[in-house]
């Protein structure tokens, strides 16, 4: 070593030494440290298909697109993998959020009743199901527009993935197996189900972990990728196809039905809790419900977790579901479009609807007097609980989505999309199109029908009879919860069902309320009151010692294993410079954060 070399290295080891100890003066001296590395996310995406968070990472990482865009390819992507709950034979409900804007807008795709639909179409039969019992299918044409809006990349790219997937074969999860075991017998019935769904190796549906493909369902979204929504809603090739398979199997769905297809852009509906903004949907859906909940439930704060809390969301819930009762597609339905102001207004508000209600000869007069919320929050007792429906103000029936899935995205430039889709009960209507390879919802179902008493024995609910072009109530409610500063903290939304609402509410209250981790709270044992029936439905596991206290207010308490799960939410949650996707256990699904 020459002696310039050496005095270089003598100089590079004092300077090492005098770092190392610096560093060490400045951590005994109790100054902050900084890690090495701060984890600060860009976007996530979460989803129930096994495969169908990836791809619409992909989209975002790898090809800058828009929330938007991966909203699409991933529920293009769902279609196939999650068959059993949503598909192009469906509907959805969406909000999205554009940070440069501050603008939240929700998409309604909601199937409609055709147009030959009647109120007592169903009047004497004891299950809707079937090819009758499908209505005008709103998915392709929902996300065509959304594209058009929001969407930066080519269309054929968002809808390629899902071919690849249908050519491929896709993965059968945990939960899809277990739903079809339980259908196994519908299956085998169903030459159209079985087609698809039944290994004709051993004769027996597909388990988990098999790989399933779909031929037939590729061969359609390769016509979509080409033609886009025109293909089934502008007389194209697919909507021939499908209306004539439709019709000589007794449908009554027409290719005027599917021209006349529209979705509806409106404004979110939103609430303040906790200093963030809940934005979610209007009607048919039933976003009025959960900011009902959260405006009651916001005037009880600071909460403390012991039998209070759980006894106010019960009493809370059950107000909740009575109102809900009385909505419905408010186009068709003028009354439901006063009720759904009426959860959110004012007492100057509901004064000036009351006089347009009274020339309409409809009263609601105990919404009189003060803020609705406040009026219903008057009414819960934490000691006591009552038994009858006329309590709680309600006026039957309830429809419920069984199946159903839900999308949270958040994009890097803090867009974020929240997307429900549905094709109603498991499996929809029970009948795939063998031609086109999409299985038909039974949206149908989700209307009610004169003269009918439903399992609780309670009638219907005239606000949501059939009328033809009107869209059923709908349990959904894709939600944003954006802070102060304009940054996305939640983007939320669930399939379950009537058991959708309560949980997301108890999520998003909960989590800014408690800040406690978002996993935490998602996998938490959930409970649930829709009124009718009139008991807790609880998940097994539950906390026993608060099951014992509501019951002696008054509660009767019910639980049920149950092959679907509970109530499956999907979230994505802000926690610091963390984005947080969570996929609920009870269903399985897939996240991507990058």
């Amino acid at each position: 070593m020459t002696f310039p070399t050496f005095k270089k290295f003598c100089l590079a080891f004092v300077i090492l030494a005098v770092m190392i100890l610096a560093l060490g003066l400045g951590l005994g001296l109790g100054l902050k440290r900084e890690p090495f590395v701060q984890i600060r996310h860009s976007g996530s995406v979460v989803s129930n298909g096994e495969e169908c968070a990836a791809i619409g990472g992909k989209i975002l990482q790898e090809l800058n697109g828009s929330a938007a865009d991966a909203a699409i390819a991933t529920l293009f992507c769902e279609g196939v993998a999650v068959p059993q709950s949503c598909g192009l034979g469906g509907g959805f409900f969406l909000t999205i959020y554009t940070k440069s804007t501050g603008k939240v807008e929700t998409l309604n795709a909601r199937e409609v009743a055709p147009k030959a639909a009647t109120e007592d179409m169903f009047v004497g039969e004891t299950t809707v199901t079937g090819i009758r019992s499908v209505a005008v299918p709103g998915e392709l044409k929902g996300m065509y527009e959304l594209w058009k809006r929001y969407g930066k990349l080519p269309w054929k790219t968002l809808v390629q993935p899902a071919i690849d997937l249908c050519r491929n074969g896709h993965v059968v999860s945990r939960y899809f197996g277990d739903v079809l075991k339980a259908r196994e017998a519908t299956i085998k019935r169903e030459i159209s189900l079985a087609e698809v769904f039944i290994n004709p190796e051993t004769d027996a549906v597909w388990v988990e972990g098999d790989i399933i493909q779909r031929p037939k369902l590729a061969e359609t979204l390769e016509l979509i990728a080409e033609e886009g929504e025109d293909t089934l809603y502008n007389n194209g090739k697919l909507s021939q196809i499908l209306v004539n398979e439709i019709q000589d199997l007794g449908g009554i769905i027409t290719m005027e039905d599917f021209m006349d297809y529209n979705v509806r852009w409106d404004d979110s509906i939103s609430t303040q809790f906790m200093n963030h903004t809940i934005h979610t949907v209007p009607l048919p859906a039933t976003g009025s419900v959960l900011i009902l909940i959260l405006n009651v439930l916001n005037g009880f704060l600071p909460f403390v977790r012991n039998l209070t809390f759980y006894q106010r969301f019960v009493e809370c819930f059950k107000f909740a579901y009575a109102k809900r009762t009385e909505l419905a597609d408010h186009y068709y339905a003028p009354e439901a479009y006063e009720v759904r102001f009426l959860l959110l207004a004012t007492d100057d508000l509901i004064h000036e609807l009351f006089n347009k209600i009274i020339h309409r000869g409809k009263t609601f007069q105990k919404m009189l007097g003060a803020d609705f919320a406040q009026e219903i929050r008057s009414q819960i007792e934490d000691d006591r609980t009552y038994q009858t429906y006329e309590h709680y103000g309600a006026n039957f029936s309830i429809p419920d989505d069984h199946g159903t899935a839900h999308i949270s995205i958040i994009a890097p430039n803090g867009d974020a999309v929240a997307l429900t889709s549905t094709i109603n009960t498991i499996l929809g209507s029970k009948v795939r199109s063998r031609t086109t390879g999409i299985i038909l919802n039974d949206q149908m179902d989700d209307f009610s029908t004169p003269g009918v008493v439903n399992a609780f024995g309670v009638p219907a609910s005239p606000a949501n009879y059939i009328v033809p072009g009107k869209r059923p109530l709908s349990s959904m409610c894709p939600t944003i919860v954006i802070d102060r500063n304009g940054e996305v903290k939640m983007v939320i939304g669930s399939a379950g069902g009537t058991r959708i609402t309560s949980a997301v509410s108890f999520i998003i209250i909960t989590k800014l309320m408690f800040d406690e981790p978002l996993f935490d709270i998602v996998q938490e044992k959930r409970f649930h009151h829709q009124l009718a029936p009139m008991y807790i439905d609880y998940e097994v596991g539950f906390n026993e010692t608060v099951l014992e206290g509501l019951k002696g207010l008054g509660h009767d308490v019910f639980t049920e294993a149950t092959t679907y799960g509970f109530v499956a939410v999907t979230a994505i949650g802000r926690e610091g410079n963390e984005l947080k996707p969570m996929y609920d256990h009870r269903r399985h699904g897939s996240t991507f954060v990058f």
